[in-house]
């Protein structure tokens, strides 16, 4: 991964930022190795290095964190929920996630306790989602039940 080669205005950018983590997936510079300690990460555990190394050379250019101890603590949690979930799924700005999710069979249930989560627990629910959505997209046979797909996985 390149640096960011100016350096943060303060302005929060969410759209940049993200735009910019994605961009560094689809052009390989965060590598497999770094991918995939990224897809294993979870918003309650210690975060691995790539986290870091992202944060520091993509995001916080774009998205600076809060200056207070807490707000950034908090900053860090969404971000690697964010991260987690981008290197199970290719961002796609132009697809709707309603779509992704109703084409994935997405149970309604499971998408009202997704709507209704907060805190590390709201975290949790998003990568499920992405990998029920993942999931979908392989073909991933889960049971051998014929016309069963990600809903009713997703009631587990």
């Amino acid at each position: 991964m390149q640096p960011a080669e100016e350096q943060s205005t303060g302005k929060r950018d969410l759209g940049a930022a993200i735009e910019a983590v994605a961009g560094a997936f689809a052009s390989g510079r965060v590598g497999p190795g770094e991918r995939a300690e990224l897809r294993r990460m979870r918003p309650s555990a210690l975060p691995p290095t790539a986290f870091w190394h992202i944060l520091a050379r993509l995001v916080e250019h774009h998205h600076p964190a809060p200056a207070s101890e807490e707000g950034r603590t908090a900053w860090e949690k969404q971000w690697a929920t964010v991260l987690a979930g981008m290197a199970v799924l290719d961002h796609a700005p132009e697809r709707s996630p309603g779509l992704a999710l109703a084409e994935a069979g997405f149970h309604e249930l499971r998408l009202r306790r997704l709507l209704r989560a907060s805190g590390d627990r709201l975290g949790d629910e998003l990568l499920g989602v992405a990998t029920c959505v993942i999931i979908y997209r392989q073909g991933v046979m889960l049971c051998s039940r014929p016309g069963w797909r990600c809903r009713n996985w997703a009631r587990a």
